[in-house]
């Protein structure tokens, strides 16, 4: 069995951060390409003849209304977020050398715990728990801390590891 040299926490969190950013501008790309239709941001906002200087009552109530638009912009953003995300983490780690872009950049990757790479099920699984724990128990990400092979609990239940790529 060959010797696996372990990520380090600051490494898979910077990872981590690059990532992010890259989710969230393909999300809000996808955004805005979906609400174009319906007249862009602004359009579903209510905004897109809005005018300074009408009277006060329509004035209040098209900003009520921008307001609530604005509650279902970023809904839908959120969504948008969560689908890409999972799909990105999910695509990049099961199809493009076992590594995020994040990833690649610091030159670490996903393997099974006996360094061979993950199956198909066990990137599918390890997605699931990585995005249920990062949106109800983020602080679970912080147990790689304190195990042995530094592993979150989704790298525990797929039997995964982050390791530098040699």
């Amino acid at each position: 069995m060959q010797t696996l040299a372990l990520a380090s926490f600051g490494k898979r969190l910077l990872a981590f951060i690059i990532d992010f950013m890259i989710v969230i501008f393909i999300s809000l790309f996808l955004t805005g390409l979906i609400l174009k239709p319906f007249g862009g941001i602004l359009g579903v906002m209510g905004l897109e003849n809005f005018e300074f200087g009408e009277d006060l009552v329509k004035g209040a109530s098209i900003i009520f209304m921008a307001f609530i638009g604005a509650a279902g912009v970023l809904l839908l953003a959120f969504f948008v977020c969560l689908f890409v995300g999972f799909l990105y983490d999910f695509l990049m780690i099961c199809f493009v050398n076992q590594a995020t872009v994040g990833k690649k950049i610091l030159n670490i990757k996903v393997v099974q715990t006996d360094g061979v790479s993950l199956s198909f099920f066990e990137v599918f699984i390890r997605t699931v728990v990585k995005f249920i724990t990062g949106f109800i128990f983020v602080f679970l990400w912080l147990i790689c801390l304190f195990t042995e092979q530094r592993q979150t609990l989704h790298d525990k239940i797929a039997n995964s590891l982050v390791v530098n790529d040699l």
